[in-house]
């Protein structure tokens, strides 16, 4: 989860991107989504998001998936448009 300045995990915890990860995300809109890495790698991907795990060289395998905007006050379909 993005909320403007930082990603979080499901359960709220702050997640230790690097800054060029998040430089492109906007600051003043909240975006749903999911940190994704390679096909059928989910625990490499668990261990770079919880652990840091090899610094900005790991993370440049990741993107981030966005697939709502929940902070915009429109129907869903419309959010879908935004993101």
């Amino acid at each position: 989860y993005w909320d403007g300045l930082q990603l979080l995990s499901r359960n709220g915890a702050k997640l230790s991107a690097p800054t060029w990860f998040t430089e492109g995300l906007p600051t003043d809109l909240h975006l749903d989504g999911e940190l994704i890495g390679d096909h059928n790698e989910y625990q490499a991907t668990s261990k770079i998001v919880q652990s840091f795990a090899g610094g900005d060289e790991q993370w440049q395998k990741l993107t981030y998936e966005v697939f709502d905007a929940p902070s915009l006050d429109i129907p869903f379909e419309k959010r879908l448009e935004r993101v």
